[in-house]
């Protein structure tokens, strides 16, 4: 859970994170159509409340929208952003779920909002720092 300025936002597509997979097993042509694209964010942190007290800066990762749950942030903007570290990938790869070097994540299924005094306060009071 951190508080953070969206400084950036840059499309990749999911086969961009693959590609550091060990062993990354064949794909069929179904598996393919799965590799949709996403957003990574770079976020300048202001608080944290939890996760690296030392990093100023992160990258955050959401879909794209239109479906996949992801989060379109508005650079420049500030949020409350509540992600969580994810070390696998699954995408309907012939259902198999592929380990990755892990990365920050969120999507709209999170309480992750434009920065606002209510949400600010109730995260205080959750996540004291």
């Amino acid at each position: 859970m951190v508080v953070g300025k969206i400084k950036a936002r840059t499309r990749i597509s999911a086969a961009t994170i693959l590609r550091k997979v060990k062993n990354l097993p064949s794909l069929s042509a179904n598996d393919t159509m799965f590799l949709f694209y996403r957003y990574k964010y770079t976020v300048e942190l202001e608080e944290v409340y939890k996760g690296n007290r030392q990093e100023k800066v992160v990258e955050i990762f959401t879909g794209a929208g239109g479906g996949d749950c992801g989060i379109d942030f508005l650079v420049g903007s500030t949020y409350i952003i509540y992600a969580r570290l994810q070390h696998t990938f699954a995408a309907n790869l012939s259902d198999k779920q592929l380990d990755i070097s892990p990365f920050l994540t969120t999507d709209i299924c999170t309480r992750t909002i434009k920065k606002n005094a209510t949400e600010l306060a109730d995260l205080r009071k959750a996540a004291p720092h």
